[in-house]
């Protein structure tokens, strides 16, 4: 009886704590929104440059913010770099010997490689939209949407581009960095947590773009 009345308990305190997680989701869901809806404001009606600038940096923010809020949290990456360092260990008492640790690490460094192909991928897309976007136009044949939809999208693809390009920076780490391939596995699995957050970054910004660029093609297209 007392045991069925603790797992009652339990079972009500993670449905608790499950209700807080949609709540807090839930108010920050809202507060992203209104950080963008006043982004989009200062973009649209701010002064001159420093308020595309400003406008677009609350805008740029909110999106970044918003992948890291809805992605994985600390302690999930952490179980994942558990997991991904169980596959490759032995099954004996001594622990993980040199040639598992080096398949751990060489598993890290094929999940680099794949970021970096998809990064390539980014800026292609970028550049050939870029150039569409940039086109020129009549002025006649562009109203006030149009205007600022193709701001908008090149603002979003430069700051894509300049994210891509950093990404291809190498990053080595320290001496102690490489004393066991324990350190150089939580080294290059956190590198790869980082670069993921800003490849989806990217990846957003293209979509934004992408979804400016037809605003401008669609509203140009009425004018016409």
């Amino acid at each position: 009886m007392y045991a069925a009345v603790l797992q009652g308990r339990s079972e009500l305190g993670q449905c608790w704590n499950r209700g807080l997680e949609v709540s807090g989701k839930i108010r920050g869901v809202g507060f992203l929104i209104v950080v963008i809806l006043f982004g989009v404001f200062f973009f649209s009606f701010g002064l001159g440059l420093i308020g595309k600038l400003f406008g677009f940096g609350l805008l740029a923010c909110a999106i970044f913010f918003g992948l890291r809020f809805f992605g994985f949290s600390p302690s999930e990456q952490l179980h994942i770099r558990r997991a991904i360092l169980h596959r490759f260990e032995p099954k004996k008492a001594e622990g993980v010997k040199g040639d598992d640790g080096e398949k751990a690490v060489n598993y890290i460094h094929r999940e680099i490689d794949r970021q970096i192909n998809k990064v390539r991928g980014i800026l292609t897309f970028d550049g050939i939209l870029l150039a569409v976007v940039r086109l020129p136009v009549d002025p006649k044949a562009c109203n006030w949407w149009c205007h600022q939809s193709t701001e908008l999208a090149t603002f979003a693809l430069l700051l894509s581009i300049i994210l891509s390009l950093y990404l291809f920076l190498v990053r080595w780490g320290g001496v102690s960095t490489y004393d066991t391939f324990y350190n150089e596995f939580d080294f290059k699995a956190q590198h790869v947590e980082v670069r993921t957050v800003y490849v989806n970054f990217a990846v957003a910004m293209a979509m934004l773009a992408a979804c400016a660029a037809a605003v401008g093609l669609f509203t140009r297209t009425l004018v016409n």
